[in-house]
């Protein structure tokens, strides 16, 4: 009965769990820190879920079963605490060491899912024991020991660095990470008492209220980090100004985000982008130079400067971020570039970037864009090319109106799936070429499929197609020549797959 009441209690937890992972999942363009707290609360639910098992069946061969996976979810949710705790401190910089610490658990992961067939991780088990609630007496292999040291490395070393971190930060966010630390300490404290002290009888009936904690402090506190409020609000409200350099501070001051257009223009005159750059630091005379304002920059909400490498006249405009209750969190500087200001220029501008039949962007921009594309997207990031079938057949038939709107449909069909209209791209009078970030090779499949089916239901007096080809850039990934080939050779093959079917 008692193991009974555990089991349906870690299925509670785990749906609980699973809830919030989906909705962070929703939420993570919204509020970056998503990104990182979902692989948590993805571990924790996937966790919960197996243990439901645990406790609820009956035999020990399909318990064993069980626990070659929990292995798996407890490395993903550690590893998920770990990778919370060096993306809070280091964001997206030592990519490539993370992904070297990923791989004892990665290994630990394939040992334990194999372990029926050798003897390296567990070696199998002696039936169940009674302390006080039912569970099953595993034999370990010689890696165990690594795992389980390992293991404790990394929570040792994310309390260290959520720790640091709390003390030395200057975000204004201090209830948020000491909830973080709390939660992370009150998990590994559970997990050790549970494994390696007489405690572990008593303790482990009460694990799932770790787990509990755990996961609604990693979803909940996120709301009470105001720096994270800070860059939610201010990409709301501000990230209408398309095309304008706009940065982000908190009330302090610290520099916490900037936009695409931003990171480009400064890194232009290696000016420091990195978090916490305080505000003044811009206005010190090594980038910027304020003139003729009656006060510092500080203090007034709107002033010109001299870019003292370009000598162009900047005109900067400040303005509050609030939030939902209309309490001043931050506020937010765009630059307007005196010089580009002109309505002519930028109308210029906006029809040579512009293909005129799709109202979509170019060739033109495509090629000065495509660097800063790849810089930018988050990955996994999915390069599409999509080939219009028979478009000289249709204009030969039915004439070149008919032709052209063939192109503006097979256009607009796109530009419901992409997910920016600044990502579709015509680069040729039958081909396109559209980006869509955070979206693996099975979102990428059905994106296809969507758009095929789109194509499908036309009801137009000419047979109708798009022939497209994908490829996915996974993180750190930069070599866009080799998969815009992959992608456009997938395209040539779908292509010809079609016209064999008919």
């Amino acid at each position: 009965m008692e193991t009974r009441i555990q089991s349906i209690a870690h299925l509670v937890v785990a749906l609980y769990a699973m809830f919030l992972f989906l909705e962070g999942f929703r939420r993570r363009r919204e509020i970056p820190r998503f990104n990182y707290v979902s692989l948590v609360n993805a571990g924790i639910s996937a966790w919960n879920f197996l243990l439901f098992l645990y406790y609820g069946l009956a035999t020990a061969d399909a318990v064993y079963f069980v626990s070659q996976w929990g292995f798996v979810s407890v490395n993903v949710t550690i590893f998920g605490l770990f990778f919370f705790s060096w993306r809070t401190i280091f964001k997206q910089q030592h990519g490539r060491l993370l992904l070297l610490l990923a791989l004892i658990p990665c290994i630990t992961s394939f040992l334990s899912l194999t372990s029926p067939l050798h003897e390296v991780f567990l070696a199998g088990h002696t039936g169940f024991t009674y302390i006080p609630m039912r569970e099953l007496s595993l034999t370990h292999g010689p890696w165990f020991i690594v795992h389980s040291v390992y293991s404790y490395v990394l929570i040792a070393c994310t309390l260290a660095l959520l720790i640091i971190h709390y003390v030395t930060s200057k975000r204004k966010n201090g209830i948020a990470m000491f909830l973080f630390v709390l939660s992370v300490l009150i998990f590994s404290v559970f997990l050790f008492l549970s494994n390696f002290t007489h405690l572990k009888g008593a303790i482990q009936q009460y694990a799932f209220l770790g787990h509990l904690f755990c996961v609604s402090v990693f979803y909940w506190a996120t709301f009470l980090d105001v720096d994270e409020s800070v860059i939610y609000y201010g990409k709301y409200r501000f990230y209408d100004t398309v095309g304008m350099p706009v940065l982000m501070f908190n009330t302090a001051g610290n520099l916490l985000h900037l936009n695409e257009e931003a990171r480009y223009y400064l890194e232009k005159y290696n000016c420091d982008t990195n978090s916490f750059v305080e505000y003044i630091h811009f206005f010190d005379g090594s980038l910027f130079s304020p003139i003729d304002i009656s006060s510092p920059p500080e203090r007034d909400q709107s002033f010109f400067a001299r870019n003292v490498k370009s000598t162009r006249v900047i005109y900067f405009r400040k303005a509050d971020i609030v939030s939902g209750r209309g309490k001043m969190i931050g506020f937010s500087l765009t630059l307007y570039d005196l010089s580009s200001m002109d309505s002519f220029v930028k109308g210029l501008e906006s029809r040579a970037y512009t293909d005129a039949l799709c109202q979509c962007l170019n060739r033109s921009c495509f090629e000065e864009r495509r660097g800063r594309i790849l810089e930018a997207a988050t990955r996994p990031l999915a390069i599409f090319i999509a080939d219009i079938d028979n478009l000289k057949g249709v204009n030969d038939q039915w004439g070149h109106v008919a032709g052209d709107d063939y192109i503006r449909t097979c256009a607009d069909i796109m530009k419901k799936f992409v997910c920016s209209t600044d990502n579709l791209y015509r680069i040729g009078g039958d081909e396109f070429i559209f980006f869509i970030p955070d979206l693996d090779v099975t979102g990428a499949e059905r994106i296809r499929s969507g758009i095929e089916a789109d194509m499908a239901g036309l009801d137009k007096v000419y047979p109708c197609g798009l022939s497209i080809g994908y490829s996915v850039l996974e993180e750190l990934d930069m070599d866009f020549e080799k998969h815009f080939t992959i992608a456009d050779n997938e395209m040539y093959r779908h292509k010809k797959v079609k016209k064999r079917k008919k």
